[in-house]
C-alpha cells in the first residue's frame, strides 16, 4: 500500500479560515494595512501530488503483460528455466491475469484521486486569491472609514474648542460689565454724596475727584485681563502648588493662627490652596471687586494698602509673607517701604516669596510684560536679590519658574543660546529669610 502524508482540506475549513481572518480584520483595525494571504499548505499539497503521481506511474510500468523474462533470469540456479521462458511467460500471464486486473482498477482510482485533488488545489488558489482581494478591499474600507471618522473627530474637536472660548470670553465680559456696573453704582452714589455735600457747603466747590477713587473704575477691567491673560485657577494653583509648597514645611507654619498674609491676593488661588490644605492665612488687595469675589469664595481678604496694613501689624508677629505678580507694580520707594515692612512683622526664621516675570526672557521683557498696562518696569533678578540682602533678608535666593522648554529648538551652541534668551524661564520667585 502507498502511504502519504497528504492534508486533507474541507470547504468548511476554508469558510471557517476567511471568518476568522474576517473576525481579525475587524478586531484589530490599527493592523488593516498588513493583510496575511489565507494560509494554506498549497505548497505541501503540490510536492504531495507529484510524489504520488510517481507511485503511480511506477506502478502502471509494473502492470503491464510481460514479454521478456526478468533478468534476475539470466543467473544460476533461474538460467535453467531460461529455454522455457515464453511458455513460463505465459503461464504467468494467465495466473496474474486477476492481478493485474486489480491493480489496473487501483491505478485508475488513483490517477482519479490525483485530478481531484489538483482541481481542488486549483480551487483553493482561487479562493485565496480572492479572500487576499477581498481582504484588501476591506482593508482601504476601513482606511477611508477610518479617516473619515477622524475627520468628523478633528471637525468635532474644533466645533468644540471653539464654543468653550467663546463661552470662556462671555463669562469674562460677563464678569467684566457686572463688575463695571457695581463700580459705576459706586462712583454714582459716591458722586450724588459729594454734590450734597457741595450743596451744604459752599467752599467746598473746588473739590475734585479724590486720587483714591479716582481710578477704582478700572477694577472690572483688571480682573477681565487677568481673567483673559494670567491663567485659569486651576492651572495657577497647581503651579503654586508644585513651585512653593515644600517651602511650608520647614516653616512649622502654626494652622490655628493666622501666620500667613498673601499682598495683592488677586483672585485667591493662593488662599485657596492653603485653605484647602489646612492653614489659615489673610489676604490684601485694593481691587474692590476682587476682594469680594475672595470674600464670596470664604476667603479673610481686606481691601486695604498692602504697607498700611503691613503698618498695622506688631512686630515678629507673621511666618510667611507673600506676593505673586506685585513687585513689579510698585515703585522703587514704595517697593524698598514694603520689604522694610516685610522683615519687621516676620518673625524669626520667617520667609518672603515675591514671584514677578523675568526679564531675562526676550519674550517676556519685550512684549508680554506689557499686556498688563499696570506693570511699571522688569525687574531684573540680580538686583531684586542684592535690594532683599540690602534690607536685612539673608540666604536670599532666586528660583527661575516655568521655562516654555516644549519649544526649544535643535542645533548645537547657536541653538542652545536661542533657547537661553528665548525659551527660558518665564518667571522667577526671589526668596528671603529673617534672621
Amino acid at each position: 500500500m502507498i502511504e502519504t502524508k497528504y492534508i486533507n482540506i474541507t470547504k468548511e475549513e476554508i469558510e471557517n479560515k476567511l471568518i476568522k481572518e474576517i473576525k481579525n480584520l475587524k478586531t484589530n483595525k490599527t493592523n488593516n494595512n498588513i493583510l496575511e494571504p489565507i494560509n494554506f499548505p498549497l505548497n505541501i499539497m503540490e510536492s504531495q501530488i507529484k510524489y504520488l503521481q510517481g507511485f503511480i506511474n511506477t506502478a502502471k510500468s509494473r502492470v503491464q503483460i510481460r514479454e521478456t523474462l526478468p533478468d534476475s533470469f539470466h543467473k544460476f540456479p533461474l538460467v535453467i528455466f531460461k529455454p522455457f521462458g515464453k511458455l513460463l511467460l505465459k503461464i504467468l500471464n494467465v495466473l496474474f491475469k486477476d492481478q493485474r486486473e486489480v491493480n489496473n482498477n487501483i491505478i485508475g482510482a488513483l490517477e482519479e484521486s490525483v485530478k481531484l485533488n489538483q482541481m481542488l488545489l486549483e480551487e483553493i488558489k482561487k479562493v485565496n486569491l480572492h479572500s487576499q482581494n477581498e481582504l484588501s478591499k476591506m482593508a482601504l474600507n476601513f482606511d477611508l472609514l477610518n479617516y473619515n471618522l477622524d475627520e468628523k473627530n478633528n471637525q468635532v474637536y474644533e466645533k468644540f474648542n471653539h464654543l468653550e472660548k467663546r463661552q470662556e470670553d462671555l463669562f469674562y465680559k460677563t464678569v467684566y460689565f457686572q463688575g463695571d456696573l457695581t463700580q459705576q453704582k459706586t462712583l454714582l452714589n459716591w458722586f450724588i454724596n459729594q454734590q450734597s455735600e457741595k450743596n451744604i457747603n459752599k467752599d467746598n466747590n473746588d473739590e475734585q475727584l479724590s486720587p483714591q477713587k479716582e481710578y477704582k473704575y478700572l477694577d472690572s477691567f483688571y480682573l477681565a485681563l487677568e481673567n483673559k491673560f494670567r491663567g485659569s485657577r486651576a492651572d495657577i494653583k497647581n503651579q503654586q502648588k508644585q513651585d512653593y509648597f515644600s517651602l511650608l514645611k520647614d516653616l512649622n507654619i502654626d494652622a490655628s493662627n493666622v501666620e500667613i498674609l498673601d499682598i495683592g491676593c488677586g483672585r485667591g488661588e493662593w488662599l485657596e490652596l492653603l485653605q484647602e490644605s489646612g492653614y489659615k492665612a489673610q489676604g490684601i488687595d485694593l481691587n474692590d471687586i476682587m476682594v469680594q469675589e475672595c470674600r464670596e469664595r470664604g476667603f479673610d481678604v481686606v481691601s486695604q494698602d498692602g504697607i498700611n496694613y503691613l503698618q498695622s501689624r506688631s512686630n515678629q508677629s507673621i511666618k510667611l509673607i507673600t506676593g505673586f505678580h506685585l513687585i513689579e507694580h510698585l515703585p522703587f520707594p514704595i517697593l524698598w517701604q514694603l520689604l522694610s515692612e516685610s522683615l519687621r512683622v516676620l518673625k524669626s526664621g520667617g520667609l518672603v516669596i515675591f514671584e514677578t516675570p523675568n526679564p531675562d526672557n526676550i519674550l517676556v521683557a519685550s512684549r508680554n510684560f506689557y499686556i498688563d498696562p499696570t506693570h511699571r518696569n522688569p525687574l531684573p533678578s540680580a538686583m531684586v536679590k542684592f535690594l532683599l540682602e540690602s534690607i536685612g533678608f539673608v540666604n536670599v535666593e532666586i528660583v527661575n519658574l516655568h521655562p516654555i522648554s516644549h519649544q526649544n529648538i535643535e542645533g548645537g551652541e547657536l541653538a542652545n543660546r536661542f533657547n537661553e534668551y528665548f525659551y527660558c524661564s518665564q518667571d522667577y520667585a526671589v526668596i528671603g529669610y529673617k534672621p
